[in-house]
């Protein structure tokens, strides 16, 4: 499937599972970071931004090494979005045994 959340969607995911105040700054900062490197890159803002806000979402629900950022990947891939989606938040944990092998991780 190729549908990616819009970044109001992604934002709601984010603020909805987030509570923390400084996670959801480095969820914001590193959406920025990641639109930033797609612009210099010529890649797709939208999509690096998307990534770069929901990297940790799951992260307060599920802190352990052994779950974050699995389930988060589980949930997303639940409503639908895309596997290149939940492939780069899963590569961008080493742990999770997902090659990083496209330009957005």
């Amino acid at each position: 499937m190729d549908t990616w959340p819009t970044r109001s969607q992604a934002a709601a995911i984010l603020e909805d599972w987030t509570k923390s105040q400084n996670l959801r700054k480095h969820a914001y900062a590193v959406e920025a970071a990641m639109r930033a490197y797609a612009a210099r890159f010529g890649q797709d803002p939208e999509k690096w931004g998307a990534v770069g806000l929901l990297h940790d979402f799951d992260y307060e629900k599920f802190p352990s090494l052994n779950s974050h950022p699995m389930e988060g990947a589980a949930y997303l891939r639940q409503q639908g979005f895309s596997d290149e989606l939940v492939q780069a938040i899963l590569a961008y944990a080493g742990r999770a045994g997902v090659v990083r092998d496209t330009p957005v991780v």
